[in-house]
């Protein structure tokens, strides 16, 4: 890494070279990349090293002291938690049936259904505060025994009989049996059930596929007419068919990272109220997800970045807002003043829009209030408050609320935990798409795509659709189209210990600002199939890849929707997606500032 970085500030630091010119904008490109895998290494190493520096915060002041400081305690440690992956992380986060049966006994409800709290007052809680539209004043959290009663029930009793060994269901599915409210539970209703795995091996981890898909076997009649088999890079996925669908069952994903420790998986949710797990015996909390259970909000740090405009919204409809602490602009009325002036011309725009709304003119108005705007709604605070005065206005409309949610997601999230595959015909119809899509780009001459002397590789966003089979899915090798700057092949080939090779018959092409790149075949047999929890040396370049991966795929969507190549500025938005794919464990003060001023 560092022999790689060298020699590109000796290439950049040649005497008589320009560093105005365009013959730096490739290596200053790649160096971007570089430094950006190179960042994220040091940030976990020196976590690790450190360890755990904050002892887990009191449980009852969790769910009782007011805001101020002793969030910005909650959040450090949660960001410590996700950096460090303690190998005793159980004395770092908290279990539903350990610790909330004696801590609070008193809070149990009559019918012993679940905990009763009374959330504190909207005006007590320090802040600007966005997306609160539904949020409640009071929270029933179930009891441990009403967990598993209401987990089986949302989810069919499809895993009746299923042995959690090193596995956990994470996410909002969880959130969902932990409300002990019915009706706040429907909400829920398509969310996915999420299984995450933590300190196994990738012969285990195959072990416990075969047995998910054994058991869902043995629980659903008909099961071949109610699911296939889905693989993506991130994720292996039995998904519902139409009459699976409308009998009420659920998309089933294991994300295909292992990871270190279950705090290693949860504290990496962009979104506090996420970061629960079930592991068949116990629900495991961080502090960040109990804090945000009991006041209805999180509290916003840099790693806003990494979500997306439609789990926001779709968190505000379940009761669960933002918050911007004080701590970040000591003076209220300062923070108050620049958050003002940058909700004013999204409101001139919206006030012209009121009382005429339908869902049809909603993309519209995301449109033009988001013109000017670099990245997505999270990327920024203007973004981020411009997105909560779209909702001010669609707000208690269920109707536009939902079609907000769908225009304003634009090429969708590029990063995560995990990404939702999106369903296409066949992998033919998706190679000839690739392959059309790249001679529009000119990386390939239409003669020689015409001619075979170019091969289409391209399976792409990521899918391999294999009917019912999960046997073959799992023997494939998957081969995936890749754009890359021209340079980054190789040392992305070495860090991440994966296959890229050049695409044959296939050209050096510039976007609008004179990068240059090349078109790759990631190859990814079975044996490589599992990637490495967040900490481990290779795992930084392999998200890199995964997001070039994506945007390779949101790339030729646009093609085939008629847009330019020229009109990409590729090589931007692609280190725009790095510079903003940040979790929890990548949270930097400096970093969050200038996240402030844009």
């Amino acid at each position: 890494m560092s022999d790689a970085l060298e020699a590109l500030d000796a290439q950049v630091s040649e005497p008589g070279v320009d560093a105005t010119s365009n013959e730096l904008r490739v290596p200053l490109l790649l160096s971007t990349v570089l430094r950006r895998e190179q960042m994220e290494v040091q940030l976990r190493r020196d976590a690790v090293s450190k360890g755990m520096l904050l002892e887990r915060p009191d449980l009852q002041a969790i769910m009782g002291s007011k805001a101020g400081s002793f969030d910005h305690y909650i959040n450090t440690h949660h960001t410590q938690l996700a950096a460090a992956a303690p190998n005793t992380w159980e004395d770092h986060v908290f279990g539903l049936k350990r610790d909330f049966t004696e801590t609070f006994r008193y809070a149990t409800s009559p019918d012993n259904v679940g905990f009763f709290f009374q959330r504190p007052k909207e005006a007590d809680i320090l802040g600007w505060k966005m997306f609160d539209h539904y949020r409640s004043e009071t929270i029933l959290l179930s009891t441990f025994p009403t967990f598993q009663m209401r987990f089986t029930a949302i989810t069919g009793g499809i895993f009746n009989g299923l042995r959690y060994s090193n596995a956990v269901v994470s996410g909002g599915i969880v959130l969902a049996c932990m409300i002990g409210n019915e009706a706040d539970s429907k909400s829920f209703q398509g969310s996915d059930v999420d299984f995450f795995l933590y300190d196994t091996t990738p012969f285990e981890a195959e072990q416990f596929l075969q047995h998910l898909e054994q058991t869902l076997r043995q629980n659903i009649p008909n099961y071949t007419q109610y699911y296939h088999f889905t693989r993506t890079v991130n994720t292996f996925t039995f998904t519902p068919t139409m009459p699976a669908v409308t009998a009420g069952l659920r998309k089933v994903q294991i994300v295909t990272t292992i990871y270190s420790t279950i705090p290693n998986i949860i504290s990496h949710f962009d979104l506090a109220p996420c970061a629960l797990a079930y592991d068949g015996e116990e629900v495991w909390m961080t502090a960040h997800a109990l804090r945000s259970l009991w006041t209805g909000y999180t509290y916003v740090t840099d790693a806003i970045r990494g979500s997306s405009a439609s789990r926001i919204m779709k968190y505000a409809q379940r009761g669960y807002a933002l918050r911007l602490n004080d701590l970040h602009h000591p003076e209220d009325i300062r923070l108050r003043d620049v958050l003002s002036d940058k909700s004013i011309l999204p409101r001139k725009m919206v006030r012209r829009w009121k009382g005429k709304l339908t869902a049809n003119r909603i993309s519209i108005l995301v449109t033009r209030t988001g013109l000017g705007r670099k990245g997505q709604w999270t990327h920024s605070l203007s973004g981020l408050v411009s997105l909560s005065v779209l909702w001010e206005l669609v707000q208690g409309h269920v109707h536009l609320e939902n079609a907000l949610i769908a225009s304003s997601n634009g090429g969708g999230m590029l990063y995560g935990l995990y990404s939702e595959p999106t369903e296409q015909p066949s992998q033919g119809v998706i190679a000839e798409t690739y392959a059309e899509a790249f001679v529009r780009m000119n990386f390939v001459s239409a003669q020689a795509s015409n001619s075979g002397t170019f091969e289409i590789y391209g399976r792409t966003e990521c899918l391999l659709h294999v009917d019912t089979s999960l046997s073959m899915a799992y023997k494939t090798t998957m081969t995936m189209s890749v754009i890359l700057p021209v340079g980054l092949r190789i040392p992305l080939s070495r860090l991440s210990r994966m296959r890229l090779s050049p695409a044959r018959g296939s050209r050096i092409v510039q976007d609008a600002a004179n990068h240059e790149f090349e078109l790759c075949i990631w190859e990814l047999p079975p044996w490589k199939l599992w990637g490495p929890a967040p900490q481990k040396r290779t795992a930084a370049a392999i998200r890199i890849l995964k997001s070039a991966v994506a945007l390779t795929a949101w790339a030729i969507h646009k093609v085939e929707m008629g847009a330019p190549w020229h009109r990409f500025n590729y090589g931007n938005t692609f280190a725009r997606i790095l510079e903003n794919d940040v979790d929890a464990a990548l949270v930097r003060e400096a970093h969050f500032q200038e996240w402030f001023q844009h």
